[in-house]
């Protein structure tokens, strides 16, 4: 028979238990705050690495300390204007010299000639309006910072049109509705005739034999897509997806049940084959103003849709990640949905981190799923460092600190 334990042994046992797993808590809660600490520390940016356009500015005063007064802390350094920095009313060009001189007509059929890849046919676009103009000069530089000159940028008014056109990024004038030069605001009215001027757009770069890569302005390229285009030459028809869960961590295509989920038509990779699909989409949009042109783009690519069928139609395409579409209403064309750890969101980038976990080196930043609309965005783009301020914006001409920023290659040793 066991041999019961006494009530005092009782009590022993118990707050053994106890202390025990109060010690691992808090054993993980020390291991957290240090990963914290270290994680915050790597994310410094030592001034010899600021970006390009940053480097107007010079460093004036060097101090440790803690904003509480005491001894341990990293460095600071206090950075204020340089010569080099833009003087007011002057207006910073440099960034977007990539694709400078800019021909006078400021038209699609004079732009997608001169820019698009002569070996790919690749020719990237976006849009914008006085709004999101900052947005528009964030994408043409980080395509500049790539060395992918092969870009245009639509405006949708005149304002737009002119501040672009100065600053030496190639512009045109696009967009048969007059949507004005504010916000347009999601799922409004002006949004849904904005997404019938996107599809239209679309058309004309296929029509002018280019392989568009068409964004969104908020979906900016931090590293070159080319290499990953490359491996899919079969592929007529490439978007990325909303699905925020693990999606294919080894750098393909996602798998082809992801494609059951929502396509994000943030970034369009089409070919010029694909044109009669985006004829058939456009009619359909102007036939039903009230849709959303993603809603009906989803319907209609993945009209007869079934990733069994597509394995047992197509075994070898399948095996590549990619499928044939089906609606009689246009040709098939060879349909694959970007990886969401390359072709990230604002989720899977900023908190999920699938780039990171995944040690793969993200492409497009697209600044769906975060909150506070554009003010959010432009956050979360300059928390990643990606975001492109004027110099004057971490350099003020008035001599005031424009930036902090942590220099020391190593954290001190009470950190």
């Amino acid at each position: 028979d066991p041999v019961p334990i006494r009530p005092r042994a009782a009590r022993w046992v118990q707050l053994a238990i106890v202390l025990a797993a109060v010690g691992l808590v808090l054993a993980a809660g020390l291991s957290s705050i240090s990963s914290l600490q270290q994680t915050q520390w790597l994310q410094a940016v030592p001034a010899s690495k600021l970006s390009p356009h940053l480097r107007h500015a010079i460093v004036v005063a060097a101090t440790r300390g803690s904003a509480t007064g005491g001894s341990g802390a990293a460095v600071i350094v206090h950075a204020t204007a340089q010569g080099a920095a833009a003087k007011p009313g002057q207006l910073d060009r440099a960034p977007f010299a990539c694709a400078s001189p800019v021909p006078a007509e400021r038209t699609l059929a004079a732009l997608v000639p001169r820019y698009k890849h002569q070996q790919t046919g690749l020719f990237f676009v976006t849009f914008t309006n006085k709004d999101r103009l900052d947005f528009g000069l964030t994408w043409a530089y980080q395509l500049c910072r790539l060395g992918l000159p092969h870009y245009a940028i639509g405006a949708m008014d005149r304002e737009t049109l002119q501040a672009g056109a100065e600053r030496g990024v190639p512009m045109f004038q696009m967009g048969e509705h007059d949507l004005g030069a504010t916000d347009f605001g999601w799922n409004t009215p002006r949004f849904k005739l904005m997404g019938q001027d996107k599809v239209q757009l679309l058309i004309d770069i296929l029509r002018l034999n280019a392989t568009a890569v068409l964004c969104d302005a908020d979906a900016v390229f931090v590293n070159s897509p080319l290499p990953f285009f490359a491996r899919y030459p079969e592929a007529d028809l490439l978007v990325p997806t909303d699905f925020t869960a693990l999606g294919a961590m080894d750098g393909g295509l996602e798998e082809l049940s992801v494609s059951y989920h929502v396509m994000n038509i943030g970034v369009v990779f089409a070919r010029p084959v694909v044109l009669p699909f985006a004829v058939a989409w456009n009619e359909f949009l102007k036939a039903h103003p009230e849709r959303w042109d993603q809603v009906v783009f989803n319907e209609m690519i993945k009209q007869g849709y079934s990733a069994q069928s597509a394995i047992l139609n197509d075994p070898a395409l399948a095996a590549r990640r990619l499928w044939r579409s089906q609606s009689p209403k246009f040709p098939p064309i060879v349909v694959g949905v970007l990886p969401i750890a390359l072709f990230c969101s604002g989720h899977t980038w900023s908190v999920s981190k699938l780039p990171e976990r995944a040690k793969l080196a993200p492409i497009v930043y697209h600044t769906a799923f975060v909150f506070a609309g554009g003010s959010g965005k432009r956050h979360r783009m300059r928390e990643h460092k990606v975001w492109y301020d004027t110099p004057d914006y971490y350099a003020p001409a008035n001599g005031e600190i424009g930036f902090l920023t942590l220099d020391d290659p190593e954290p001190p040793p009470e950190l």
